[in-house]
């Protein structure tokens, strides 16, 4: 399997495929309730379909159809995770149940760091085809994570706790992390297009190998404006990741003051 078939996978995934990757989710601070749908890695949007014959549309309507029946049957296994989850919870004091949230942060660092050290081992080894699976586990793990801090954020926010204003700096979390797992996924994206561009130079390492020739100067001129655009980009991406984690670690800071007031 070769780069371009690797985006391929990228862009059609069922659970990799619904931003653009310039565009990812909007700023995280506007989400006050909890998502009972566990995070997913989106990148790119499907193929629009082809209009050029009823039965493609036909079909295409077929698939549609087929896609939101697979989405709901997603989102109702996801409520009832939760709702399982907060049966669970049910014994748990408020400190037990902030300790369970501080721990679900911690695993979710331990996620990202499996999951770009994944990336990192396809791009160095060209296994592109190994990138599905680091994908497919990261989403089951983030999904789980998520649904398990929604769990913890609707026992703290309901009787007999009644912890609104804990509930409310874990949704923000919450939230933070659903715009943290876009951006990451938009880096992956922007980092295989740089490795597409790159040939078979290693992320990381300089230029192009190989010679040149005459009459190559323009292209190469195209492909070192590409690279430069691409790693602005990851530049970029990087940037807006840290900003996330800077505000998440500010809502976890504001969530350790209120725990000293108990």
């Amino acid at each position: 399997m070769d780069l371009e078939q690797c985006l391929a996978i990228l862009s059609g995934r069922g659970v990799c495929g619904s931003h653009e990757h310039h565009q990812p989710t909007s700023s995280a601070s506007s989400a006050d309730a909890a998502e009972p749908l566990g995070q997913v890695i989106d990148l790119l949007p499907p193929a629009p379909p082809s209009p050029n014959s009823t039965s493609t549309s036909t079909s295409t309507s077929n698939d549609k159809e087929d896609d939101a029946a697979a989405a709901l049957s997603i989102e109702a296994r996801a409520q009832a995770s939760v709702a399982n989850l907060q049966e669970g919870l049910s014994g748990f004091d408020v400190h037990g149940l902030v300790g369970a949230f501080r721990q679900a942060q911690e695993e979710r660092a331990q996620a990202y760091q499996r999951f770009d050290e994944g990336l990192n081992k396809v791009l160095a080894s060209r296994a592109f085809v190994e990138y599905d699976g680091w994908c497919a586990e990261a989403t089951a793990g983030f999904a789980a994570l998520s649904n398990l801090v929604n769990a913890v954020a609707h026992s703290l926010g309901t009787a007999p706790h009644d912890r609104k204003v804990v509930a409310g700096l874990l949704r923000r979390v919450q939230a933070e992390e659903k715009e943290k797992l876009s951006l990451t996924a938009a880096l992956h994206l922007e980092k295989f297009r740089l490795a597409t561009l790159m040939g078979t130079t290693p992320l990381g390492v300089g230029g192009c190998g190989g010679g040149g020739g005459g009459g190559a100067g323009e292209k190469e001129k195209e492909d070192g404006r590409e690279e430069r655009l691409l790693r602005e980009g990851v530049k970029t991406l990087e940037g807006r990741i840290g900003e996330v984690k800077v505000r998440i670690n500010e809502i976890m800071e504001e969530l350790r003051y209120e725990m000293e007031e108990e």
